[in-house]
């Protein structure tokens, strides 16, 4: 991007004086001409009136130079342009009425004076103005391309950041996917589930009345991630019609089956080896056997598998 000329207000500054010293020759001629007309009046002080009006015409093409300038960038200076369209009323009349004596000149010249202090405050005042207008408008060019070089980054940022959780949702998957493999493999299990009735002699029996035993008989399977593992077996014997659990000198309250509280007929612990161990247990009955009961086995506090058998 280019730079922004700095030399802009020197460039007025010349053009100012270039109109002010044109304009101040032309109305400094014209203002003489004016005065010619009533020279039968004026008898004295001509170097004084005419270095007077050239300074006042000179003042007056200056001013007119900055007043645009000056207004384009908020600076009040009616007041002042008021004050010279005053002043040459008062030094034309006074001419007109041949009121030109020394004490005049020197009043007027004071004002002239102070008029010009005035327009030179006024042109400092719009070559600062300007000054700053050049800086802050380089400064808003400097925001915006910072601005465009931090979109720029957020824009990039943002798309990395949308890279990794997408890379993140992967990972996620992934993990999810081995830890349920994980779990599936880690988990233990009861194959070949049975539940069977016994009598007293713990042989099996159809008979109702002669059932003394539940009969219970799984095998663990094999899982050498487990082996050295305490293991803790639930047994939940259930009577069918009305869902009642069997109790047993082994009977208690569980935290299984998904955090669930649940009552269990029996548990096994054994250490386990990692071998497909075979398990069986015989169970006392706390009443009259009849109908159809469920068996259920549980396992780090899940059910992995249940079983039916009527009598």
């Amino acid at each position: 991007m280019a730079k922004k000329n700095n030399n802009i207000p020197l460039l007025l500054l010349v053009l100012l004086l270039l109109g002010t010293t044109v304009g101040t020759s032309y109305m400094w001629y014209t203002e003489r001409e004016s005065r010619q007309d009533c020279k039968e009046t004026v008898t004295s002080n001509e170097e004084d009136i005419d270095a007077l009006l050239f300074e006042l015409t000179s003042l007056d093409v200056a001013y007119d130079s900055v007043e645009y300038l000056a207004t384009a960038l908020g600076i009040d200076n009616k007041a002042m342009g008021g004050s010279i369209d005053s002043l040459k009323t008062e030094l034309m009349a006074a001419i007109q009425k041949g009121q030109i004596d020394e004490q005049t000149i020197k009043a007027l010249q004071r004002k002239v004076n102070n008029l010009v202090a005035q327009n030179q405050t006024l042109t400092q005042e719009v070559t600062r103005v300007m000054a700053e207008k050049d800086s802050v408008e380089l400064a808003n060019i400097s925001l915006q391309e910072q601005n465009l070089r931090i979109t720029a980054e957020y824009a990039t940022l943002e798309t990395d950041y949308n890279n990794q959780q997408s890379e993140m949702e992967n990972l996620n998957t992934e993990y999810n996917s081995l830890e349920t493999k994980f779990t599936e493999v880690n988990r233990m299990k009861a194959q070949d589930l049975t539940l069977s009735f016994l009598n007293k002699r713990r042989k099996s029996t159809k008979k109702p009345k002669f059932v003394d035993f539940f009969n219970v008989s799984f095998a663990t399977g094999e899982n050498d991630f487990r082996r050295g593992e305490t293991l803790d077996y639930y047994i939940v014997i259930l009577e069918k019609n009305s869902n009642r659990v069997i109790q047993s000198v082994s009977s208690g309250t569980g935290i299984m089956d998904g955090g669930n509280t649940v009552n269990y007929t029996a548990k096994i612990s054994l250490r386990y080896d990692g071998s497909n161990k075979p398990i069986t247990i015989d169970i006392p009955i706390d009443s009259e056997v009849d109908g159809t009961y469920e068996v259920r086995v549980y396992v780090d506090n899940t059910m992995v598998a249940r079983s039916l058998a009527s009598i």
